[in-house]
């Protein structure tokens, strides 16, 4: 037999388009004869077919003869003329076409018998050969067609489409062309007996071929339909088999069950479909079988009244005619076999045509025995994006991008950062399931590329967060990719990843079967005895991706104890938020949006980025120039393109702004703002090296205008007025440079045009002045905490012991700042001095107010007009709301789940009744905020957004119409925070304290429920989707039944859920207006998303 083709083609693209134009039919050959395995069999079982179909068309023809000579038309038959040997030579004619149809019978019984044990074996040897290429094929396929494909269609693919091709071959494949020479062998025959009489049944035959055309394809689409709900069936079957303890956990197995029977009931339409299709087609072809008998026996008649064919012959014509239509009858029978031949010819061909992405080149050679150092240089990878049927599709953004970085041998280092950052992408790099886009990856400095697969993931082990345990024993899952490992090393294995002990302790010890995927174990038993799989391969490198997942806190502990043995002296990649794990590593690096931004000791603040990034860096959302938004913003502003482009940038920055004595290492762009002036402004987070090689993180801010003229007269009138003297320490040898091919502008932080104090306001003179220090005394320091697109900037102070603070502009202000044992306070540099004097006012009137007094809004310590500085004490507490949520949303239902959920409850609720206090003060002058003021906000936004988003501000305004008609009617106004979210609530305890009142106002208490609800729901989608949106109804009732248990006026706003849901529905149109300001789509699709689920712009609250 020939060995089997286990080549998927050298274009599978151009395969693909060949295979779309190909009949089914030269598919279905193609598919025959590059795996039909030796044709010697074929060739015997065609010929044993011509055989039996020679025989019986001739099988009539002794009977033909015999009725004529019992009526004397037809001569005697002699033995070679000797005597009479039966007494007569009547008798021995009779007995000789006597014997002759019994010769005829026995060769035409055994050459189908011959045939069948021939087509069976060719049959079987097609079904193997397919199955053992599909079945290697589908392990070489990229990760990304398992990702998207359901696993029992597949399985249908691989078993039941084969063995329809098996089936065909083995019992129908002999039939069909048989009957077809037997039609053709007796049209012959028939033909030389007489032609008119041939002329007759060959009228016939054009009726056969349309019917057959019109009935193949009615039959083959059925075929496939029913193919594909067989494949659905499986699919569901197998994803419930698989996901049984969920379904009866949720208590929904009558609603699987629905599903289930839904799907049987189209499988079985499907098939009664076929069937009905192929009792037409018999129909048909008897109708035509019996006007063709009909019409040759009146023609016969004719002919035997004229004398010029015999009874005899009259009768053969019949027999060859009827043998005609049986054959016919037999391939009707068999005809919706084709169907679903063809049908599963092109679901299998369509499996073995997806293109193997990761081979091994021709030139690759073994890897030698590697010592394990990792090198990943300058790698950009973007996941392939195809539709399910293997076409191309959109182009998705890139994972990862231009990472570089170094890991010696035995170091453990670990990949920590938000999900989504490029963390496991990373790792999946490394054993080679996936082959970057640009760059390379080196083991011991050879390209991973120009290594046999085989001999490189032989030298890495992977322990992942989903383990993957097989069907047999426990000693048989821990020797999993070790050639017959001896029962010692298992055992010593399973000791050193503490394992040993509960394996002794299943009822048949190593020998115990598992179920199916190990699912009568606990996950710290399956992850323990996963790693003792990798310690019976001791590769040199290890991958660790997020192991320690979904674990009780003892569970976790037991893995990692096991882990600190396993990683000694290997070296490993972690990808956890672990801490625990984390600090096991000898180094930590920070992934943020597919780039390393950050690299440091384990203990470090790098490892805490899961959590709070480590340093306010601009980040840039995945190709913002080349997204929808960003494109069509381009095409007003056409130097976009080239103010994104970080590397012209990192170029340009060092050509005009870096000294000599620097080098600019790297450019991240981020902060995009599609400003009022249609200019957009966006800032770059610069990472410059001096000439000793010390890196440090620098920040210029740009201004992307219409061209370059508008860019040089914004930097002549607003930012060269701010420009200070240059510090001994910066980098910039220019403080500020225009690059007029992008009509850019950009200059050094803390310049900036907004807030025209901020630079004053963090010099090391103005902030020792503010803290009354005194030469020889510790510097006070200060520190940006968060400087937003618009609005007023926040500061950290960092104020030593034993000083006083003062007003450096005005002496008679000076007040005291510390007490001597040095504190934390905040400043905010506001743009408009007068606001910053009117919330100093403010908070000094709440201070003095009884729920002020209780901590509950911060405390002014100083404003400082000239700075536009207003400075309070520090609250104690975090804004929790937001990180709880994300726990209680990526956690999975463990105890620490629930533990979450109950605090994520009991932070809304101490919300909702911190805002209660607020809304119940009185003692405050604050602008008036109404319904009509929002409404006029949103017109303005919207008109700006239509500007350079015309498709999405229509959008937008679909979904929010109601907003701009009547507004509801509104009560008598209180105290409101006017920007309420989440993040305004600090929680220190049980207490909450309410910050950033800067938006404070007179208006609907409304106003501030439906703001903290719509960003309660942004947050909630962002984190969890679906399952966020579930969750957070349930925080909406918490909140508004905390705020509303106060006092009966509380009660009341509460229960106004019309006027709520107008605040909630307008604050979602602007976070969607905002969002395409800042070019974030995702975040556009969220707030839209919620606004398109509340018909006409209103939430059911």
């Amino acid at each position: 037999m020939r060995a089997v083709d286990r080549g998927a083609g050298a274009n599978p693209t151009a395969a693909r388009r060949q295979r779309s134009q190909a009949s089914d039919l030269r598919r279905t050959v193609r598919l025959f004869r590059r795996f039909s395995g030796s044709r010697r069999v074929y060739v015997l079982g065609f010929v044993l077919l011509a055989l039996e179909a020679g025989t019986a068309v001739v099988e009539p023809y002794p009977i033909a003869y015999l009725i004529d000579f019992l009526q004397g038309a037809r001569p005697e038959l002699h033995y070679l003329g000797a005597q009479a040997v039966l007494g007569s030579v009547r008798n021995d004619t009779i007995f000789l076409l006597t014997s002759a149809v019994i010769l005829i019978a026995a060769v035409n019984s055994a050459a189908d018998s011959f045939t069948e044990i021939c087509m069976a074996r060719g049959g079987r040897s097609l079904g193997y050969s397919l199955r053992v290429t599909m079945y290697a094929h589908l392990q070489r396929l990229p990760l990304g067609y398992h990702d998207k494909r359901r696993t029992g269609d597949v399985i249908t693919r691989v078993t039941g489409d084969v063995l329809v091709i098996e089936d065909f071959v083995v019992k129908s494949l002999s039939n069909i062309l048989g009957s077809l020479m037997v039609l053709v062998g007796s049209f012959v025959f028939l033909l030389l007996q007489s032609w008119s009489v041939a002329l007759v049944a060959l009228v016939v035959v054009p009726f056969l071929v349309l019917a057959s055309n019109h009935y193949s394809r009615r039959i083959k689409s059925a075929a496939r339909t029913q193919r594909d709900r067989e494949g659905d069936l499986a699919s569901t079957a197998q994803e419930m088999l698989s996901s049984i303890r969920l379904v009866q956990s949720h208590g929904r197995g009558t609603v699987d069950l629905d599903t289930f029977s839904a799907q049987t009931g189209q499988s079985m339409f499907a098939s009664l479909r076929a069937a009905n299709i192929q009792a037409e087609f018999s129909f048909v072809i008897a109708l035509i079988e019996a006007v063709a008998i009909v019409s040759v026996i009146w023609m016969g008649l004719w002919l035997v009244d004229n004398g010029l064919i015999t009874i005899g012959t009259l009768v053969l014509f019949i027999l060859l005619l009827q043998n005609m239509f049986k054959p016919a009858r037999k391939i009707v029978s068999e005809w919706y076999k084709i169907g679903n031949v063809f049908a599963s010819v092109e679901r299998v061909d369509d499996l073995l045509d997806r293109e193997v992405t990761v081979t091994d080149r021709p030139d690759a050679v073994a890897a030698p025995p590697l010592q394990g150092r990792l090198s990943l240089r300058h790698v950009s990878f973007t996941y392939p994006a195809e539709h399910s049927d293997g076409s191309a599709a959109t182009a998705r953004p890139p994972v990862l991008r231009d990472v570089d970085v170094d890991v010696e041998p035995g170091e453990v280092v670990a990949l920590v950062g938000s999900s989504g950052a490029g963390k496991s992408t990373i790792a999946q790099l490394v054993p080679r399931l996936y082959d970057p886009d640009s760059g390379a990856v080196l083991v011991d400095g050879l390209d991973v590329r120009s290594l046999t697969l085989a001999s490189l993931r032989q030298q890495v082990s992977l322990v992942l967060q989903d383990t993957i345990l097989l069907s047999g024993t426990v000693a048989e899952n821990i020797g999993y990719g070790v050639d017959s490992p001896s029962r010692e090393d298992v055992e010593a294995a399973a000791r050193m990843a503490n394992a040993h002990d509960f394996i002794m302790a299943l009822p048949d010890g190593y020998e115990t079967a598992l179920g199916e995927r190990g699912s009568t174990l606990s996950g710290g038993q399956r992850q323990r005895i996963a790693i003792a799989r990798a310690f019976m391969r001791r590769a040199p490198i290890l991958i660790l991706d997020e192991p320690t997942t979904g674990l009780d806190t003892e569970s976790a502990q037991t893995v990692i104890d096991a882990l600190r043995h396993l990683i000694r002296g290997t070296t490993t990649i972690v990808i956890s938020h672990d801490p625990d794990l984390v600090r096991c590593a000898d180094r930590v690096l920070v992934v943020s949006d597919g780039r390393l931004v950050e690299s440091g000791a384990a203990g470090a603040p790098a490892t805490t980025t899961s959590v709070r990034p480590p340093a306010r860096r601009p980040a840039l959302p995945p190709g913002p120039a080349n997204s929808e938004l960003g494109e069509e913003l381009a095409s007003r502003l056409p130097g976009l393109h080239l103010a994104l482009d970080e590397d012209l940038v990192a170029q340009r920055v060092g050509e005009s702004l870096v000294g000599s004595t620097h080098r600019t290492c790297s450019v991240s762009a981020g902060s995009f703002w599609l400003r009022e002036d249609g200019s957009c402004s966006l800032r770059y987070a610069v990472r410059v090296a001096d000439a000793a090689g010390v890196v440090s993180d620098h920040v210029l801010l740009a201004r992307v205008h219409d061209d370059a003229a508008a860019s040089r007269a914004y930097l002549d009138g607003q930012v060269r007025p701010l420009l200070g003297r240059r510090a001994a320490d910066s980098p910039w040898s220019v403080p500020a440079a225009v690059l007029p091919e992008a009509a850019l502008t950009l200059h050094g932080f803390p310049s900036d045009p907004d807030l025209p104090t901020l630079r004053q306001a963090m010099s090391p003179r103005t902030v020792a002045t503010l803290a009354g220090s005194h030469p020889g005394e510790a510097a006070p320091s200060v520190e940006v905490v968060h400087h937003p697109r618009t609005g007023p900037c926040v500061l950290r102070y960092g104020i030593p012991g034993g000083t006083n603070g003062r007003d450096c502009t005005d002496a008679a202000d000076r007040r005291e700042v510390v007490d001597g044992t040095g504190r934390t306070l905040y400043g905010k540099v506001y743009p408009d001095p007068r606001r910053g004097e009117a919330v100093e006012g403010l908070l000094r009137a709440l201070g003095e107010s009884p729920a002020g007094r209780d901590g509950r809004f911060p405390r002014p310590t100083l404003y400082a007009p000239r700075l536009r500085l207003l400075v309070t004490q520090a609250l104690g507490g975090e804004p929790a709301i937001p990180a709880l949520l994300a726990s209680v949303l990526s956690t999975p239902l463990t105890a620490d789940h629930w533990r979450d959920t109950e605090a994520l409850r009991t932070a809304v609720r101490a919300a909702g009744e911190a805002l209660a206090v607020l809304h119940g003060s009185d003692v405050a002058t604050a602008p008036v905020h109404t319904a009509r003021a929002e409404q006029e906000v949103l017109r303005r936004d919207l008109e700006l957004v239509a500007g350079c988003w015309p498709g999405t501000a229509h959008r937008v305004l679909a979904s929010s119409a109601a907003l701009l008609v009547e507004p509801p009617e509104s009560p008598a106004v209180v105290l409101s925070h006017g920007d309420f979210t989440p993040a305004q609530v600090l929680l220190d305890g049980g207490a909450a304290a309410l910050v950033d009142l800067d938006t404070v106002c007179w208006a609907d208490a409304a106003l501030d429920l439906g703001r903290f609800t719509a960003h309660l729901e942004l947050l909630a989608s962002r984190y969890g989707g679906q399952a966020g949106r579930a969750l957070v109804r349930d925080l909406v009732r918490s909140f508004l039944d905390a705020y509303g248990a106060v006092d009966r006026r509380t009660a009341t706003a509460a229960a106004a859920s019309e006027r709520i849901a107008f605040y909630r529905s307008a604050s979602l149109t602007r976070s969607a207006l905002n969002a395409c300001r800042q070019l974030k789509e995702h975040r556009l699709a969220l707030a839209l998303s919620l606004l398109e689920s509340s018909p006409g712009g209103r939430a059911d609250l």
